[in-house]
């Protein structure tokens, strides 16, 4: 009986080991899958980039150089993850969940290496002292924007222009 008993655990320990083994690969595959469907995506949005109109409103056109680039890059992002926003937060999520259960930080610490864009203390802060809600009500109003060349938007306006 005692024989018996000792074996049944044994057993239930080892497809308990088994099925987290399997867990994590599951998790593994769901995490590449994503970041595969992510990949996709972003190539389609390249694919798919449109001329910026000018903004022509005062909001914008009284900003600096400076001030005009950081809004710009910030529209930039915002088309970006209208876009394929959507993907990115399954792959994110995918992503720590085959890392919290893993405890393999590869993937994360890939992908924070990645979304680092190194931006110079200048302009963290021009950008810090923009007011953001004029640019947040045009982009609602806008909320249809597509991924677009920033330098080509930005070469519609005079301070942009090569003479």
């Amino acid at each position: 009986m005692r024989c018996k008993l000792l074996l049944l655990i044994f057993c239930g320990a080892t497809s308990f080991h088994s099925l987290a083994q399997s867990w994590d690969n599951y998790l593994k595959n769901q995490m590449i899958a994503s970041y595969s469907v992510l990949e996709n995506k972003m190539e389609y949005c390249d694919s798919i980039e449109e001329k910026l109109p000018k903004i022509d409103e005062q909001w914008f056109i009284q900003l600096s150089k400076k001030e005009k680039y950081a809004v710009a890059s910030y529209l930039a992002y915002l088309a970006d993850m209208n876009c394929f926003g959507e993907e990115q937060k399954q792959y994110e999520s995918a992503m720590l969940a085959y890392t919290a259960e893993s405890k393999d930080e590869n993937a994360l610490k890939e992908w924070f290496s990645s979304a680092r864009v190194y931006r110079g203390a200048e302009f963290e802060k021009t950008f810090a002292n923009i007011d953001v809600t004029k640019l947040l009500n045009w982009h609602q109003q806008n909320s249809g924007l597509k991924p677009f060349d920033i330098v080509q938007f930005l070469q519609q306006y005079p301070e942009f222009q090569q003479h």
